[in-house]
């Protein structure tokens, strides 16, 4: 369960702890996707989360890239879209 604090009091090691008892849940490759998005945001750290972000759809992609290509770029992939 996602714990929402709404706390802005909240401190950083906490709102690790709450993260890191989510993450230990997650199948591996989510956790990837975690890794590539967290890599993403540490990379760009003037990228606010929110409705008036400036992220631009270059970056979106940038950011899942690396996941997509490791999902799709298989033989089972190249394999299921052969006849098209």
């Amino acid at each position: 369960m996602i714990v929402k604090t709404g706390d802005e009091n909240t401190s950083s090691s906490e709102l690790i702890d709450q993260i890191a008892g989510e993450l230990s849940r997650l199948p591996v490759n989510q956790l990837n996707v975690v890794r590539d998005l967290v890599a993403f945001l540490a990379s760009r750290p003037d990228v606010k989360l929110g409705w008036d972000n400036d992220v631009t759809d270059a970056d979106i992609l940038k950011a899942v890239k690396p996941v997509l290509d490791e999902s799709w770029d298989s033989t089972d992939e190249d394999a299921a879209w052969a006849h098209l």
